[in-house]
């Protein structure tokens, strides 16, 4: 007879098993991505993860391997999310997307703050899904007609006013006092700059 103690395990539990590693491994992701945003690379240990995660600190290694891993994983998650690799975002939504600032607080503070001390953070931005579609949008648009150099040069440029806004637009619309009414203004002002930059590279082959 089989003693209790000797029965085979039920099937049920790996499944349960299962559920709560995923849960343990989302829990530290997303306790990842919130300590990056508010205080960087540089302020963000995987013990200090683990604590806000409510999990062991041994969890931080088996799931990662090391924090730099688990911070690469938790921006890649975040602009997944965001929808960075999404086909169907046509090229023209993607200026009001950035300055709508529909993308996540946490996940550009956490770009700027890793953009900030990239020499020794180039490990944790492995790929940039958002900047290659934006690319690929362009270049299946307008083909052989749009030089390379000048296209990336635009892109390149046209990002770094975007992020900079969503960093801070708000310090310098406070600034100068700016209403309401001046704001919307000042935001469409930018969204023209923003286009015209990049018409720059692409209008001769649009025309």
């Amino acid at each position: 007879m089989t003693k209790p103690s000797e029965r085979a395990t039920p099937a049920v539990e790996p499944k349960v098993t299962a559920a709560r590693s995923e849960a343990a491994r989302s829990a530290l992701l997303e306790a990842a991505i919130e300590l990056l945003a508010a205080h960087g690379p540089d302020g963000v240990s995987s013990r200090e993860v683990a604590k806000a995660a409510g999990v062991n600190y041994g969890l931080v290694h088996y799931y990662f391997g090391s924090r730099n891993e688990l911070l690469r994983q938790a921006i890649a998650r975040e602009m997944d999310r965001w929808g960075a690799t999404n086909p169907d975002i046509d090229a023209e939504e993607w200026t009001p997307l950035l300055l709508g600032a529909p993308l996540p607080e946490r996940a550009w503070r956490s770009l700027v703050h890793l953009a900030l001390c990239w020499d020794r953070y180039a490990d944790v931005v492995d790929d940039f899904p958002l900047m290659r579609h934006r690319l690929q949008i362009h270049r299946e648009r307008f083909g052989d007609e749009v030089d390379e150099g000048r296209l990336k040069a635009a892109l390149v440029a046209s990002t770094c006013l975007q992020i900079g806004w969503l960093a801070v637009s708000n310090w310098y619309l406070a600034s100068v006092d700016a209403t309401d009414h001046e704001r919307d203004v000042i935001e469409r002002f930018v969204i023209d700059v923003e286009r015209s930059i990049l018409g720059q590279a692409v209008g001769d082959a649009a025309g």
